[in-house]
């Protein structure tokens, strides 16, 4: 159900403006609204204790330092700012004045108070000189956790002279040299057993698909009018001799998992040895 707005005239300047009935609205606007509360302003501290008294649990007090109106939030609070309470405070953290200092970084001159000057070695007049002085202050040598800094190291692929933290084990120079290392190797004739088998199956016939990068369980996805082929393709690299039931018994972890799968077409995996191709259908 929607309600129709009510019209309403502003007391101040006689605009016709429309409001809910739900609202309590009474002034057009909160410039109004300002100019009808200037003349409510109150003028002496007890007018102020009469319209704060249902409302808040401590009445307004007179400034203890420049005699200022303030609320304060208990009971033994004296002044109206922090300004006001640092010149009446005693001991330790009373307030001995100001001095003119230099910052530390750029070179500006600002106040700081006497009681921080002899705690403190560095000023700073912003958090971005701040940052900076803290940098420079731990930096090398004078950190704590200094370990002994760059070392000069020998490139195990190309030779090239390299500089490397001493907790970081690299022994390469670049990717390109990390990439010609082991790992790439075995990318690169995992790749290259791939192309032999899909070669194999074109020749009997089969439409071949491989999966990019090696993505997924199946590398391969041979197709033929009559069955669609799903093949894994692995490669048995060690040198010695062994019976092709006992080279498939190797890769027990990938048949587990494509035997749980429930896809349309036979699953295979072949495993290319020294002696040749081995295959096993699941």
């Amino acid at each position: 159900m929607k309600y129709s707005k009510i019209r309403k005239i502003c007391p101040i300047c006689g605009k016709i403006f429309l409001s809910c009935p739900s609202l309590k609205r009474i002034y057009c606007s909160n410039e109004c609204r300002g100019e009808s509360l200037k003349d409510k302003k109150p003028s002496n501290l007890d007018d102020l204790i009469k319209r704060t008294k249902s409302k808040r649990k401590y009445f307004p007090k007179n400034c203890v330092v420049c005699g200022k109106i303030f609320q304060p939030h208990s009971d033994k609070t004296l002044t109206c700012s922090v300004k006001c309470g640092c010149q009446i405070r005693q001991g330790k953290t009373a307030y001995k004045g100001q001095i003119k200092v230099i910052c530390s970084f750029c070179g500006k001159e600002i106040l700081r108070d006497k009681r921080f000057i002899l705690k403190q070695k560095d000023f700073w007049c912003s958090n971005k000189c701040m940052a900076e002085i803290k940098r420079l202050a731990f930096t090398g040598k004078k950190n704590p956790r200094w370990i002994g800094g760059k070392e000069k190291r020998i490139c195990i692929r190309c030779g090239k002279i390299f500089n490397q933290v001493k907790s970081n084990p690299q022994k390469f120079c670049s990717r390109e040299c990390s990439w010609k290392g082991k790992n790439y190797n075995y990318q690169r004739i995992g790749a290259k057993i791939e192309r032999q088998a899909r070669d194999i199956l074109r020749n009997q016939g089969y439409l071949v698909i491989k999966s990019g990068g090696s993505k997924g369980i199946f590398d391969l996805w041979a197709v033929n009018n009559k069955e669609l082929r799903l093949i894994q393709v692995k490669k048995y690299k060690y040198p010695h001799k062994m019976t092709p039931k006992r080279i498939i018994h190797k890769f027990y972890k990938e048949i587990a998992e494509m035997k749980n799968l429930n896809i349309i077409g036979s699953k295979e995996l072949w495993v290319k040895a020294k002696e040749g191709w081995f295959i096993e259908k699941l």
